[in-house]
Order: structure tokens, then sequence, then C-alpha cells
């Protein structure tokens, strides 16, 4: 939970976190064993303002010796929870084209999209990106749908994979965790060892 708190410390200093998030944070913290007297003083607060929480939230990780997560590591794991949330759109965009209940255009328009890596989402855009000329022709649904099944066989894989690639040691091993537990329901039959 320091980590934790080291990453919602950092997006305090960097204005990006409302004032009244920090009493279940606190609360958070001090039901996973850190502890200080302004931790504690945190949690007590009831929809608190900037002003009521001033320099506490400072204290309180003095206090306990952490300091704010570099502005890098806010930023990744930022970028993780964009990729995270666009794979769970991209998961049932994909199983309603593939199932034939939306129009392969209207999913393509639908699913997320930004300038950079779009981890395991861009296989929608190899053959079109929104900021080019599409045409929306029977020749791209075909590609959609093909693009949707190629998706949803290769998602755990890929995911797995970038998972790896860009997290730290902690979400790995929750990552094989979550694996092995969707192995085991495919294949109820083998052993497997977590």
């Amino acid at each position: 939970m320091a980590d934790e708190l080291a990453y919602y410390y950092a997006l305090w200093r960097l204005n990006q976190l409302l004032p009244e998030d920090l009493p279940k944070i606190a609360c958070d913290a001090l039901e996973s064993g850190l502890d200080s007297p302004a931790l504690r003083y945190l949690a007590g607060l009831q929809r608190p303002t900037s002003r009521d929480i001033g320099k506490v939230f400072d204290d309180a990780c003095s206090q306990l010796g952490i300091v704010p997560a570099s502005s890098r590591a806010v930023e990744q794991r930022q970028e993780n929870e964009w990729i995270w949330n666009a794979t769970q759109i991209a998961k049932r965009v994909s199983t309603q084209i593939v199932n034939g209940t939306l129009d392969p255009v209207e999913g393509w328009f639908r699913l997320p999209y930004r300038d950079g890596d779009l981890g395991p989402l861009s296989v929608f855009f190899e053959f079109a990106d929104r900021c080019s000329n599409v045409s929306f022709d029977e020749q791209f649904r075909a590609r959609m749908i093909k693009a949707a099944k190629k998706f949803q066989s290769t998602l755990q894989i890929d995911l797995l994979r970038w998972v790896f690639a860009n997290t730290d040691h902690d979400c790995r091993n929750l990552a094989i965790k979550l694996v092995t537990v969707r192995l085991r329901v495919l294949l109820p039959s083998q052993q497997l060892s977590p």
C-alpha cells in the first residue's frame, strides 16, 4: 500500500486527485497497516476541501517516509489504465461484431482510440485509422470481422505480454493468477499449478 499511497500522493501534487477522495485513500492505507497521526486525521475528514487538507497529506506521507512517485511512473500507470479500460470496451464490441449484433462500422467507431500505443486494440486500426480517409465498404466490414475474431483469439496472450512488458512484479503475479483461473475454467480436466 505504500506504493499506492506514493502514487496518490503524486496525483495530489499534480492536482489530479479530488480532495474528497483522500479520506477513503487514507482509510485504505490504515486498513493495510500504515499508520501516522496525519493519516488518521485525513481518514476522519468528511467531504474535505483542498483548504481542509492543506499540508496534511504532505505530513502523512512524510511521517510514513513516502515520497511521491515520479511523474513518469504516474504517466505509465495512467497509460496502463487506459489500455485496460479500452480493452474492456473492445471485448464487448468485438463480441457483438462477431455474433452479428453490431455492424462492424458502428463497432469501429465505438472502439476507443488515441495517438500512441493502442495495446491489443491495434488490430482494429492496422488497415484504417481515425485520421485517414476510410471507405466503409464490404471489404472494410470483412476486415473488421476478421480483426474482431483475431482480437478475441489473441487477447489473453497479447494482454499478458503487454502486462509483463509494462507493469511491475505485483501486477505480473496478478496477471498470472488471472490467466491460471481463466485456463481452469476453459480446461477444467487439466491440472494447472498457480
